[in-house]
């Protein structure tokens, strides 16, 4: 039913995602905790929430897709284009967090 393609993302990847996912929400949320009070800990929630369900719809438009495809796979290389975007931008944000993160342990450390 499936290509070895399809297996590797399913099995590898999904997995994968999920686990970075957690990182994502618990890097976020450490970084909410310090500033949970400013319009910037909204903005950071916001964010986090944003990228899970990004993450989440990703992956079930994906495994639809896989389910209910015909013998063509055609689309894959599209696919997996979205998936390379989306995991730069991954990247650049949960970078970004951990940068914000260590800013604000430095403000809050020093008050």
């Amino acid at each position: 039913m499936f290509n070895s393609l399809d297996n590797i993302f399913l099995f590898l990847v999904w997995p994968l995602f999920i686990l970075l996912s957690a990182g994502v929400f618990i890097k976020g949320w450490r970084v909410y905790r310090l500033i949970k009070d400013a319009l910037v800990g909204r903005i950071t929630k916001a964010l986090i929430y944003t990228i899970l369900v990004d993450i989440s719809s990703l992956g079930v438009i994906y495994i639809l897709y896989l389910f209910n495809r015909r013998e063509s796979a055609s689309g894959d290389y599209f696919l997996f284009a979205v998936l390379g975007v989306w995991f730069i931008v991954f990247i650049w944000s949960l970078g970004t967090l951990t940068r914000a993160q260590k800013e604000l342990k430095g403000i809050v450390d020093k008050k």
